[in-house]
Order: structure tokens, then sequence, then C-alpha cells
């Protein structure tokens, strides 16, 4: 188990609240929520097995979103905007 979320995890989290071009106030908010969760004694479960395979499939898959907005594919706005919600949301639940 680690205490606290693990930096790249929040590093992908943070960077997903930026890219969802919120008001200043909500993603100041979510941010410094994720501060505080990298931070706090709160204990996320150490990829194992089948756990380690999903979140290496997610982390593929985000860079895929991100990788299909950089080059303007055809939706890639709506993919990113997707896929960071997505990032916050299991952020949030793990």
């Amino acid at each position: 188990m680690f205490q606290g979320m693990p930096s790249p995890f929040g590093a992908l989290t943070v960077v997903s609240i930026v890219l969802l071009e919120l008001p200043f106030v909500p993603t100041l908010l979510a941010i410094i929520g994720v501060a505080w969760l990298m931070v706090s004694r709160v204990e996320y479960p150490k990829p194992r097995g089948i756990l380690a395979v999903a979140m290496l499939s997610w982390i593929v898959a985000a860079m895929g979103l991100l990788a299909a907005w950089a080059f303007d594919a055809p939706g890639g706005q709506l993919l990113l905007q997707t896929g960071c919600a997505l990032q916050v949301v299991l952020g949030a639940v793990i």
C-alpha cells in the first residue's frame, strides 16, 4: 500500500484538470485537492497482477487520447475531455 497518491498518478490528474479548461476557482480547488491527496496518509493499493495491467492500459489509453488531440484528429477535443474527465473521476474514486 502507498500512503498518499503516487506522483505519476497525481501528475496525470493535475494535467487532466488543467486540460478540462474549467473556471479558475474549481480548477484551483481540484489541484489543491490532488496536492492534499499526494501528501496525505490515504492508502492507495500498490498495483499488482490485474490491477497493474489495468493501470498500464489506462496510462496508454490516456496518452493515446492526448496524442489524438495534439495531432488535431477529428473529435480529438471530445476524446481529450472524455479522457481527462475519466482521469479526474478515477483519482477521486481510488
